[in-house]
């Protein structure tokens, strides 16, 4: 069908393709209604990570096609796609379609080289369904993070009525109500001229459902057997299970549903495909996908991922394929640091497969792995979950430690009084038993909420009562957690001291795989430094936290530092910095966690001090958040050093009680903001607080 209304669109194509000949890269960005489908993003249960690239390697010889395999680690690969374009002898036009449907490694892949593109002979063309793309879609991250200078957005707007009727008159059909049907979609527009319906139809389904209804037996089930697999369907798959004549898939193709190219069959639009997926009924379905399932054990399709096994399995109904393979690909996606899909497939193995003893472990990993992509609702739910599955499955060490994880999830939900008591409750199940690693854990966790609440010298107390069983047990990730503790609790006492404990921490989680512990403890050093006033120095760790979490997809400490990062950045006059990372982070973070905390803080600042109306109603709901947690880090948000020294210590007396007790404004201690105890202190110190900020606003400047 010919192409209206696209000619300004291919003219930018043309231009940027030539330009590449001459110098760098370039990107463009298409956005708009589907026209074509080219099957690069999946419709899985869990998107394949990383589906794009391994098209492209099936289809060109690529020399990163063996780091596609598990166990490379992604920057690697990743370097060798940029390699891969920079020796290039021709320009390269890359294509990367749906990424409505991209996996976060997918999106980690295309800013990695768009921020390079200048230095590659490639035009990277991106494109995406603006309906499928909400304003919390992954992609809108992608999208912002794009060097301006080297982006070409090409939205494609939908067709106008002129349009629809040049393409109605040269398929000689009626273009009576054809535009307000179809709004001048291009693919319903496709569609319904392409089928030939009369009128105005029901819909799109009714015209595949039609053409479907035309073929010959044997042609429908191989359309159904397709419409069972998202993107494409390997010709290997359909000869295994149907055996088609020759003439059979001639008409499939000829009816204008299924396309063929590169040993596979696909459907020319994925609406097709669902439209004749939905019509199956649900004993046709299930049998379809299990008839896949079995298919794909054989030798010629051993290489299909374990996430498209997975789907099949889900849409069969198989309880116990889901519960051996959905787990098992869980541990492969943490292999490669993909933790948004080991939760996803976890996710799946809880509510699709047959667990019986395993499922209490599913719901361990699963709440892990919500904590550390920040789906803390979700993570705390599971420990719930778990904590009633340890009901009927009594384990003391077991419930313990849903105790502590739980601890964990809760602090970062601002519920601080529910963690204090939930690792308390962890803590006394285990002390009358022999001294274990539960044990250790346990006191590594409540060392961490004393931290939090700046109670520094009990932290460290526990930290070293947690290093000292680990250190004899032989743990050595919880030594790596409790000495991150150690470190990060003694940063506001002694910083060098502090950072060399965090270091250690950070070379013990490297060494050992750990991406979330190695994830915070990088966060420890940027929000620490950022506490104490090293700013420049927090920037830098901060900066490598979020490198570091968006590798290994570890959502809930990027998005911390991003919060801290813009705090830094608002310290240091760099405003509009400040304002692109707080919005992230408020519009992202909608739920109440740490990281709304401090971008709130952060942004409402920042429009303060520009005069904007609405600073008032963003510090508000700042400082509804931080008391809601009930802790000083959030309420005294930060602290600042006296004009008169150019370092300083947190006071002598360093837990909570004597610093409510005496030092809120005293002349030893760091001066907070006004305001800045919000009556946490007890009602004398409290009211000698108040006394003390008024003698003190006489002779110094507060801010």
């Amino acid at each position: 069908m010919e192409l209206v209304e696209r000619d300004a669109a291919l003219l930018t194509f043309e231009r940027q393709l030539a330009a590449t000949r001459h110098g760098g890269g370039h990107l463009v960005l298409v956005s708009g209604d589907a026209t074509l489908w080219w099957g690069a993003c999946d419709s899985l249960e869990t998107p394949h990570p990383l589906a794009p690239l391994h098209d492209i390697a099936r289809d060109v010889d690529v020399p990163f096609r063996a780091l596609l395999q598990p166990g490379h680690a992604r920057a690697e690969l990743f370097d060798a796609v940029l390699t891969t374009l920079q020796r290039s002898r021709r320009p390269v036009l890359a294509i990367f379609e749906d990424l409505h449907w991209a996996d976060d490694a997918t999106l980690d892949l295309l800013k990695f080289l768009g921020r390079r593109i200048d230095r590659v002979p490639c035009l990277l063309v991106m494109s995406w369904r603006d309906d499928e793309v909400s304003a919390a879609h992954p992609l809108r991250r992608l999208l912002g993070e794009l060097p301006a200078s080297q982006v070409t957005r090409l939205p494609l707007p939908p067709l106008s009525p002129d349009a629809v009727a040049a393409l109605a008159q040269a398929a000689m059909r009626s273009a009576t109500g054809l535009h307000a049907l179809t709004h001048g979609n291009p693919l319903f527009v496709s569609e319904l001229l392409r089928h030939g319906a009369d009128g105005v139809p029901r819909g799109v389904q009714d015209l595949v459902l039609a053409r479907f209804a035309r073929l010959a037996p044997a042609a429908q089930a191989v359309v159904r057997l397709a419409a069972t697999v998202p993107t494409r369907i390997e010709s290997a798959l359909v000869d295994a299970l149907l055996a088609p004549a020759a003439a059979t898939l001639d008409e499939c193709l000829n009816s204008g549903l299924l396309n063929t190219a590169d040993g596979a069959f696909f459907f020319r639009h994925e609406l097709a495909r669902v439209a004749i997926e939905d019509s199956l009924s649900p004993p046709i379905a299930r049998a379809l996908h299990a008839d896949v399932l079995r298919a794909l054990d054989g030798d010629r399709l051993a290489a299909v991922p374990l996430a498209r096994r997975v789907h099949h399995a889900v849409r069969a109904g198989d309880a116990r394929a889901v519960a051996a393979l959905a787990p098992e690909a869980a541990r492969q996606a943490l292999q490669r640091g993909a933790h948004a899909e080991a939760a996803a497939q976890y996710r799946t193995a809880l509510a699709h497969g047959e667990g019986g003893a395993a499922v209490g472990e599913w719901l361990a990993a699963y709440a892990r792995e919500c904590r550390l992509t920040g789906q803390l609702d979700e993570a705390i739910a599971a420990h719930g979950r778990l904590s009633a599955w340890h009901r009927d499955h009594p384990d003391a060490r077991a419930e313990a430690a849903n105790l502590s994880g739980l601890a964990l999830a809760q602090v970062l939900a601002l519920r601080n009084a529910e963690a204090d008591a939930a690792s308390r409750r962890a803590i006394a199940l285990l002390e009358p038993l022999p001294p274990g690693a539960d044990l250790a854990r346990a006191y590594r966790v409540e060392a961490q909420l004393r931290m939090l609440n700046r109670d520094c010298a009990e932290s460290v107390a526990w930290a070293e009562k947690s290093i000292a069983l680990a250190a004899r047990l032989g743990e050595r990730e919880i030594l790596a957690e409790a000495t991150g503790t150690l470190g990060t609790a003694t940063l506001f006492l002694d910083y060098d001291a502090g950072c060399a404990h965090l270091r250690r921490a950070l070379e013990l989680a490297l060494a050992d795989g750990l991406h979330g512990l190695a994830a915070n403890t990088h966060s420890n050093l940027g929000s620490g430094s950022g506490e104490v006033w090293r700013l420049r120095e927090a920037r830098e760790h901060l900066q490598a936290t979020i490198a570091f979490a968006q590798q290994h997809e570890i959502d809930f400490y990027r998005h911390y530092a991003v919060a801290w990062l813009a705090l830094c950045e608002l310290h240091l006059g760099h405003w509009d910095d400040a304002r692109e990372h707080a919005l992230d982070i408020v519009q992202q973070a909608a739920h109440p966690t740490t990281s709304r905390v401090m971008a709130l803080a952060a942004l409402g600042r920042l429009q303060a001090r520009r005069g904007e109306p609405q600073a008032a109603r963003t510090l508000d709901e700042a400082l509804t958040l931080a008391q809601s947690s009930g802790t000083l880090q959030r309420v005294a948000l930060d602290f600042q050093p006296r004009r008169s020294s150019a370092r300083w210590r947190w006071p002598t007396a360093t837990t909570r009680r004597g610093w409510k007790r005496s030092r809120c404004w005293t002349s030893s201690a760091p001066r907070p903001r006004p305001n800045a105890c919000a009556g946490r202190c007890a009602p004398p110190a409290y009211a000698a607080c108040r006394a003390a900020r008024g003698r003190r606003r006489r002779s110094t400047r507060t801010s």
